[in-house]
């Protein structure tokens, strides 16, 4: 019997397959002679198919396909077709009569044309001159290769060299070479050297060694060498460094961990510390890139930033530009910022001195806030005949008199005169005393009549003249009276009113004091506040320029500026007296007091 081969459908595996005559196709009666395939043969077809599909595809195709020729070899079932060269069991080879035969030299092989091959275990080689040579690879088209165990290769004059899993598709030229496990390419010319799990899809599309994981996506984009889990997305683009993204055309991601973004977008290593804030720069950490050194681009829609290392917006950068030029103008001083052209015009502040001078004028609140200090520390200076007292503001100046006996006092005998930097306080010529007067061991109740004595008691010489404009009394030989006693008690009102003067001066010395003190105290607020500091401080230094006024009986007032020294001179039967000991001033009236239109007492007045 001749050996003839026919093709049946073969049910358990969806596909043409190609048997012996004697075989029969499936059908509701029949079943399988024993020169068919035994049901382990069968069970390894299907396992054939589970493990690679691409079969089912080449047999489906060679049932449509006029054969011509073919041949079953009787002593290598299912292993050959006349003209072919089988050397495995299970393999088969289908090709012409003419040309060179094709080969299917390992188990389950499949070679389908002229010249093709099917040399490794589990290969499928289709189309003229095609050569499957790694485990479970698949060629399709003319003048394919395929030399990785699991690759694919299909398109014609195309080259595959694949490892695990790996897939090359192009019309021209694809690579995938040995050392490239598990990679794809795809496109004209694209290739995957020594890198495993990579990605080239695109015309020239390039993997360089050493990078595994990397992605290349765009005609001639490329992930250069040892750049591990790169990325370069779009035409021309490159990656040449390590966890690194280019996207878009032209872009170059040339900095580990960076990002370029964008058409022509370009990474920079970040050198130099941080603005304002000195952070030492880390190449190490990476950019993000938009644009380049002469293209840059805006970053649009993006929310204000709140963490410190948030991206801020314009709109933050309009508030703080605005407190900016608010806390300028707040200095006072003629200071003042200029956003538009980002010129900043410090303060200038000139303080004047108690003498009417003025300091250099200077550029900060401290050295303003240490000048106002310096004038305001200086010591008021109170002299006296004898002694002085320099208070400074703050401090407690006592004017007081010696009077203790309880009665009725009053300052109208005395007045106080203002001459120059001197508050002189005066006695009348003529005192009224409405009291008692008591002068030594003379005491007056009544009328007091002095005649014929040029001296009273050794220490009063009237000069021959009367005491008059005394109120009359009784004076006997016993009356120790020397004067009405009304008008003892108008003199001790006006050495009252004398010491409410005096005492007046001090409580607005201590008035002018607390305003000073006021004036310090807003001085140092305002080293936060400037606003508040550079008014409280003109305030505090017209203040400190009002000195004090000293008036006398109502008159014309005179200024005496701090640092000036006020004196009190001795009047008319008075003495200023002042005590460094209790820091106190007073005047006392003479002992022995010269009087004018002195009344005159007879001896029997006395």
């Amino acid at each position: 019997m001749n050996k003839i081969y026919k093709v049946v459908w073969n049910a358990s595996i969806g596909t043409w397959t190609v048997v012996s005559e004697l075989a029969k196709s499936k059908t509701r009666t029949s079943s399988v002679s024993s020169s068919t395939e035994s049901s382990g043969q069968q069970n390894e077809i299907v396992s054939r198919e589970k493990r690679f599909r691409p079969k089912a595809l080449v047999l489906s195709i060679i049932s449509c396909l006029a054969v011509s020729h073919v041949w079953a070899d009787y002593t290598n079932l299912y292993g050959s077709i006349i003209d072919t060269s089988p050397t495995i069991s299970n393999g088969i080879a289908i090709g012409a009569n003419t040309g060179t035969p094709a080969s299917a030299n390992d188990s389950n092989g499949l070679a389908v044309g002229s010249r093709a091959n099917a040399t490794a275990a589990d290969s499928t080689a289709l189309g003229n001159y095609v050569n499957a040579t790694g485990v479970n690879s698949t060629v399709v088209g003319g003048q394919v290769n395929a030399a990785g165990a699991q690759s694919i290769a299909i398109q014609n004059n195309s080259d595959a060299d694949l490892v695990a899993e790996g897939l090359a598709t192009g019309s021209s030229f694809n690579a995938i070479d040995s050392a490239s496990s598990y990679s794809v390419a795809l496109g004209a010319m694209s290739q995957v050297v020594g890198s495993t799990a990579a990605l080239a899809l695109g015309k020239n599309a390039q993997v360089n060694s050493g990078a595994n994981n990397a992605t290349a996506i765009g005609n001639t984009a490329t992930v250069d060498t040892n750049a591990v889990d790169g990325v370069a997305i779009g035409t021309n683009s490159l990656t040449s460094a390590a966890n690194s993204v280019a996207l878009g055309p032209r872009s170059t991601a040339n900095v580990t961990n960076s990002v370029a973004l964008g058409a022509g977008s370009t990474t920079t290593v970040q050198t130099g510390s941080s603005y304002l804030t000195n952070v030492a720069a880390s190449t190490t950490n990476g950019v993000v890139s938009v644009g380049s050194t002469t293209n840059t681009r805006r970053i649009q829609n993006v929310a204000d930033g709140a963490a410190d290392s948030d991206a801020v917006t314009v709109a933050q950068l309009k508030d703080v530009n605005n407190r900016a030029v608010g806390n300028t103008t707040a200095l006072g001083g003629g200071a003042a910022y200029n956003p538009a052209t980002d010129v900043y015009t410090p303060p200038s502040y000139t303080i004047t001195k108690t003498d009417g001078t003025t300091y250099t004028a200077v550029n900060t609140v401290s050295g303003a806030l240490t000048n106002l200090n310096n004038e305001v520390v200086k010591p008021l200076t109170f002299a006296g005949n004898t002694g002085s007292s320099a208070n400074k503001l703050g401090t407690t100046l006592n004017i007081t008199g010696t009077g203790s006996t309880a009665g009725t006092y009053s300052g109208n005998n005395l007045k106080t005169a203002v001459s120059g930097n001197t508050v002189n306080i005066q006695m009348a010529d003529a005192p009224v005393f409405s009291g008692t007067v008591t002068a030594g061991n003379l005491t007056t109740g009544g009328s007091l009549n002095v005649t014929g004595a040029s001296n009273l008691n050794g220490g009063a010489n009237l000069n021959n003249q009367k005491i008059t404009n005394l109120a009359a009394g009784t004076i006997s030989a016993s009356s120790t009276d020397a004067v009405n006693g009304s008008q003892l008690n108008t003199t001790n009102q006006n050495v009252t009113t004398a010491q409410n003067t005096a005492n007046t001066a001090v409580t607005n010395a201590a008035a002018a004091q607390t305003t000073a003190n006021t004036a310090v105290t807003n001085a140092a607020a305002a080293q936060t506040t400037a606003n508040t500091a550079v008014t409280n401080a003109a305030a505090a230094q017209t203040t400190a320029d009002k000195g004090l006024n000293f008036s006398v009986n109502g008159g014309t007032a005179d200024n005496v500026k701090l640092g000036e020294t006020v004196n009190f001179a001795n009047g008319t039967n008075t003495t200023a007296v002042y005590d460094p000991a209790t820091n106190t001033y007073k005047y006392n009236v003479n002992d022995n007091i010269s009087l004018t239109n002195a009344r005159q007492f007879n001896g029997r007045q006395f």
